[in-house]
């Protein structure tokens, strides 16, 4: 079940005005929500934040995020603070040509545990039982975009299930996992540092999911100097493929990344908003993994 929410275009003021507005879920049901009531306790670091993509943007929260969490909804989502200096992260220390195999560099068995948590709250508490969704008339497909050569799918049971239901998976990246026998996932390698297109057609992929690759992206959009007119950033390249390979009507897409700034939350939703004029979704800022920072995800559907 999704729900929906519209917000006006002068949506800042609402943190200062004591007004109701109307949650449809297209279920039917309608829901009051009082804005007064939405800025809980700041001490609650643990609660599930919501925020829309945009100002003029509908509201969509993932199908199953009510099921598993208790939301809370703000007007503007505020970044988690980095911790020490910015440049010492990888993305940063190395160079843009490098990109590929530095953020590889980072595949490593201490982070297997982080990156399988971020994997799980992706698929099971935002998208739920995707297993039920398949139909008789066609199987559904399931895109890891910068998939890595460790945790493609986060490695655990959730990817066999959905084999299981007939799924396609699908996972594209420069470094591939090695599968020593027949494998159960399928693997484009693909290059993703200069990307223009990605090698799938339009409107065939019904869900596409990427973990902890747009911060490569947004570094490179801000050190790399664009004369063209007609030569678009890579994150708004990457973005537009995105959402182009999306099934049309009810395609979904998950992205977790760790921005250096609020400007860097502001320019991949903006840059999904150009993509797909009509898309909806919003952000979020979760704590997937128990004593680690809180996390930045941002869902859309088609």
């Amino acid at each position: 079940m999704l729900t929906l929410f519209s917000f006006p275009p002068h949506l800042p003021q609402l943190q200062t005005r004591k007004c109701t507005r109307l949650c449809k879920a297209l279920g039917g049901s309608v829901c009051n929500w009082n804005f007064a009531l939405l800025h809980s306790d700041p001490r609650e670091v643990d609660a599930i934040t919501v925020a829309p993509l945009g100002p003029t943007t509908d509201l969509v929260l993932p199908p199953h995020l009510e099921h598993t969490h208790s939301v809370r909804f703000v007007s503007r989502l505020d970044v988690p603070t980095l911790r020490g200096w910015p440049l010492r992260r990888a993305e940063f220390v190395f160079s843009s040509a490098a990109v590929n195999l530095s953020r590889h560099s980072r595949d490593t068995v201490r982070n297997r545990l982080i990156q399988t948590n971020l994997y799980q709250f992706a698929f099971r508490s935002c998208l739920g039982n995707l297993s039920r969704q398949t139909n008789f008339n066609k199987s559904c497909c399931l895109l890891d975009v910068a998939c890595g050569s460790l945790v493609p799918f986060g490695c655990n049971d959730f990817a066999t299930k959905l084999q299981a239901s007939g799924w396609l998976l699908l996972g594209l990246d420069i470094i591939l996992p090695s599968t020593g026998g027949p494998a159960k996932e399928q693997y484009i390698r693909c290059g993703l540092g200069g990307i223009r297109d990605l090698p799938l057609r339009s409107g065939i992929v019904d869900f596409v999911v990427s973990i902890s690759f747009l911060q490569w992206l947004l570094v490179a959009a801000s050190t790399r100097c664009h004369s063209s007119l007609t030569q678009r950033p890579p994150i708004h390249a990457f973005i537009s493929e995105m959402v182009r390979i999306l099934r049309p009507v009810g395609g979904h897409g998950i992205l977790q990344f760790y921005p250096t700034c609020p400007r860097d939350l502001d320019v991949v939703c903006e840059a999904l908003a150009h993509a797909s004029p009509g898309l909806r979704g919003c952000r979020i800022r979760v704590r997937p993994v128990p004593q680690r920072g809180q996390k930045i995800f941002v869902y859309f559907v088609r």
